[in-house]
Order: structure tokens, then C-alpha cells, then sequence
């Protein structure tokens, strides 16, 4: 990385990439518990919201950053809970994060509404949030190009949201699920 990138870009940098590498081991232990309970359906791609939350969590703890689930912010009412809430240790912050699954074949309504929720907050503390999307490409269906909706999605957060995008990542999962050929991860942080 270029020196003069700030710890805090390092930081969320690394978050991204210990997502992108957690999601590929999640589905790869997933694919193994597989072969030693056939009957079983393991796929991740079968999970509800709050499951990819956890397993993110757990990867994230992994690379060395406190996570917490369903915290609060600082300022906002209890009723107000991201999925996430981060820890980055070098610039001493915390980043809250929404999780908002993906699916290929349906809209992204539902991120940019996580997004413009959490646009109208005001406490510089607060402020330190963003989302992850994450969705996986079954191997049936319409050829639609997956990935071209993160760039689509991305475009709509960036262009007219205070958003920035730290990654989008197409990861390849052929072989290791039958119903996912690979996932795609964004990511996007307040500026």
C-alpha cells in the first residue's frame, strides 16, 4: 500500500479484505461439513440475514478487530442498531456496518435504504458507518451479470449518497457449492 494512505483507509482495508477471505473459507468449511453429513444442507447461501452477520463477525475477530453484533451507536436511539460495530484498534474508532444480502435476481432497494437510514445521521461519531452487501450467483437462472449490479449499486451509493466505496470483490466459489458459483462482496463507508 502507498505510504501515504491514513491508518484509518489501511484499517477498513483490511476489514475488506478479511471479509472477502472469510466468506471463501466460510462456504469451504461449509463444503466439508457437506461430506460428512450429505443429508445435511449446509450452503450459505441458504442462510437468513443475521447468520451472514455472525459469520462475518467471526471473521472479522479473527484478523484482530473487536466486533460486536446488533451494538448501538453512540448517539442514535436503541432502536437504531447496525449489524455491526467495529473496533479499529490503530485509529482508535469505531465503524458501524450494515449487512444487506444480495439476492441476483432481485433489487437492491433494500441496501439503499440501510444507506439513506443511515445518511440523516448526524453525531460525527455516528457517522463513521457504512454497509456490506454480499449475494451469491446460483448456477441456474437468467445469465444476468451479477457483478454488474454491484457496479450499478455502487454508482447509485457514490454518485448520491456521502458514500465512498472501499471494494467490491467477485469471489469464486465454483465447486464448493452447489448453489452458488461465486459471491459477490461490497463494501462502502460514510466520507
Amino acid at each position: 500500500m502507498p505510504s501515504n494512505i491514513s491508518t484509518y483507509n489501511k484499517e477498513l482495508s483490511i476489514i475488506f479484505g478479511g471479509i472477502c477471505d472469510g466468506l471463501r473459507q466460510e462456504v469451504r468449511y461449509r463444503y466439508l461439513t457437506q461430506l460428512i453429513a450429505p443429508k445435511e444442507d449446509m450452503s450459505l447461501t441458504e442462510e437468513r440475514e443475521a447468520q451472514l452477520v455472525v459469520s462475518l463477525a467471526y471473521h472479522i475477530r479473527m484478523i484482530g478487530f473487536p466486533v460486536q453484533v446488533e451494538s448501538y451507536f453512540y448517539d442514535q436511539p436503541p432502536s437504531q442498531r447496525p449489524d455491526l460495530a467495529i473496533l479499529l484498534p490503530a485509529s482508535k474508532k469505531y465503524i458501524f456496518l450494515e449487512v444487506k444480502n444480495i439476492d441476483p435476481y432481485a433489487g437492491f432497494i433494500p441496501a439503499i435504504e440501510d444507506i439513506i437510514k443511515r445518511e440523516n445521521i448526524t453525531s460525527p461519531r455516528d457517522k463513521r458507518n457504512g454497509l456490506i452487501a454480499l449475494g451469491f450467483r446460483n448456477p441456474t437462472g437468467p445469465r444476468e451479470r451479477f457483478d454488474n449490479k454491484y457496479e450499478r449499486l455502487s454508482e447509485k451509493i457514490t454518485s448520491e449518497h456521502p458514500y465512498r466505496e472501499i471494494g467490491i470483490k467477485k469471489i469464486d466459489l465454483e465447486g464448493m457449492d452447489d448453489k452458488a458459483v461465486y459471491a459477490m462482496i461490497g463494501f462502502w463507508i460514510r466520507k
